[in-house]
């Protein structure tokens, strides 16, 4: 299990791209998971997994000390409503920098000279706001108030590695792999691709959402989207099917149009592990064609002064997840994340600077105005864990 950066993506044109950073922002991170506890949400069961030989007292001792214990689940009452409370008194101001509004305003005009000169038809344009946080703070602690209080989702995950720690509450699935009910040992894959969002406020309802998000521009984009999935999945399967297109799927904090692409693995030539690697990085965080809107977006998305150096994504808009021995897996699109890098030329010996990247899709229909609010809505699912 472990995470991929967006530059890992092997459509990137390296050569196109500029120096790497010295190394703050690793691109690959995985790790052979052998003993590992696992919660069953519906069955309400907890089980201890060991695939180490001769491991029976270990895990007899660790179901000892287990078992010691009332609950291993996190009691929500103990997790504090934001980050400020697990500051010291005198490091509760915690300082900010976001995205400029004027380079947006250029950037967003770039794309779309892009846009009508042929050179794409969307491009993903993400910036990246830093927070700047004492280093004595417990990142655990700090995904337990994303993931309890402020932004609950499906594909959430905290991975803490010596160079660099996820916090994720993603509600995108990438890609997964696994078992086929309707064809006996095959395979399929699935991808659900998120474009459209609408803020989730006590005055906007499902219906209202699902007005604002059945326009030409939102289906637009995720149109375009589901086109280029299907063609990246249907060299590795021998169907493809959308088994829902543009469905809307309500959040804590915001409304997502959501489409389902599923497609049978070959029988014989590819597994799930050929379609991850050619199709990264996730098509709903560049735009369409792929190739070029990569290279389009490394400049446009490099004037903004709060990206890494060259305009470096890292990991945000890369993915996350798990691939077992079994041969099924999960991997989530690396957004609605803060994530933190040991060698971040920003840190300082008291100071650890943490990064939110949020974006949009940039289509001939968009404005600017409502771009930056859509960008906005996306990165406060995210900011609310410190405020």
């Amino acid at each position: 299990m472990g995470i991929l950066s967006y530059e890992e993506g092997k459509h990137l044109d390296i050569t196109k791209m500029q120096p790497p950073c010295e190394g703050d922002a690793p691109d690959t991170k995985l790790v052979f998971v052998e003993r590992f506890i696992l919660y069953d949400r519906v069955a309400h069961s907890w089980f201890l997994v060991s695939i180490k030989d001769n491991d029976t007292d270990f895990c007899n001792k660790l179901v000892e000390d287990i078992c010691g214990q009332r609950d291993l689940r996190i009691d929500e009452t103990s997790v504090p409503k934001s980050v400020k409370d697990l500051c010291r008194p005198e490091d509760q101001h915690i300082t900010y920098e976001f995205p400029s509004r004027d380079i947006y305003n250029q950037q967003f005009a770039l794309c779309q000279e892009y846009l009508h000169s042929g050179d794409s038809y969307e491009l993903c344009l993400t910036t990246q706001s830093k927070i700047f946080l004492p280093q004595y703070l417990n990142p655990w602690d700090m995904y337990k108030v994303l993931a309890v209080h402020k932004n609950p989702s499906p594909y959430s995950s905290y991975m803490n590695f010596d160079d660099c720690i996820l916090i994720s509450s993603s509600p995108e699935r990438f890609l997964s792999w696994g078992d086929s009910t309707d064809k006996p040992a095959r395979k399929v894959a699935e991808l659900r691709p998120i474009k459209g969002t609408v803020k989730n406020t006590d005055s906007v309802t499902l219906a209202d959402a699902t007005k604002i998000l059945r326009t030409p521009k939102e289906m637009g984009e995720n149109l375009m989207i589901v086109d280029l999935i299907r063609h990246d999945l249907s060299s590795f399967t021998e169907d493809v099917t959308v088994d829902a297109l543009m469905a809307v799927e309500e959040y804590k904090t915001v409304y997502q149009l959501v489409s389902v692409i599923r497609g049978h693995l070959r029988e014989k030539g590819y597994t799930g592990i050929d379609i991850l690697s050619s199709s990264l990085p996730p098509g709903s965080m560049t735009g369409a064609p792929k190739k070029r809107s990569i290279e389009l977006l490394q400049h446009i998305e490099s004037l903004q002064p709060t990206m890494m150096a060259g305009g470096r994504r890292g990991l945000y808009s890369g993915v996350a997840g798990y691939w077992s021995i079994t041969d099924d897996a999960d991997w989530s699109v690396t957004i609605r994340s803060i994530v933190s890098y040991k060698q971040d030329k920003e840190n300082t010996p008291s100071t650890n600077v943490w990064r939110i990247g949020a974006g949009g899709a940039i289509t001939v229909l968009s404005e600017a105005e409502g771009e930056w609010e859509e960008m906005h809505v996306k990165l406060s699912s995210t900011l609310q864990t410190f405020l």
